[in-house]
């Protein structure tokens, strides 16, 4: 059985990973990448954690979660299924900050 402890970051990175689907539909201010850098000051657990979750998401350009959200929602199905590739890869880089 799994700690409390983790369940927050487990949280995080669902909440991150939705981010850039979420808020790629449309025009947002701010940006995917600026809300998912506020859900990890929120919502991560030690510092530790947050700065790898951090890093892990500056490898990421706005463009590339705003490209990655409009896949997932408005691509063909050839489009959609690499974008959810991508974002459940996303997801588990973000995950391994535990």
């Amino acid at each position: 059985m799994k700690t409390g402890r983790h369940r927050p970051l487990t949280r995080v990175a669902l909440a991150l990973g939705g981010v850039a689907v979420l808020l790629s539909a449309c025009s947002s201010d701010p940006s995917a990448k600026r809300v998912a850098e506020d859900l990890i000051d929120t919502l991560a657990t030690t510092e530790a954690e947050k700065q790898c979750m951090l890093d892990i998401l500056d490898g990421y350009s706005t463009q590339q979660l705003e490209d990655l959200g409009n896949a997932v929602n408005e691509g063909d199905q050839a489009e959609q299924t690499a974008a959810q590739r991508q974002l459940d890869e996303f997801q588990a880089r973000l995950s391994s900050c535990r």
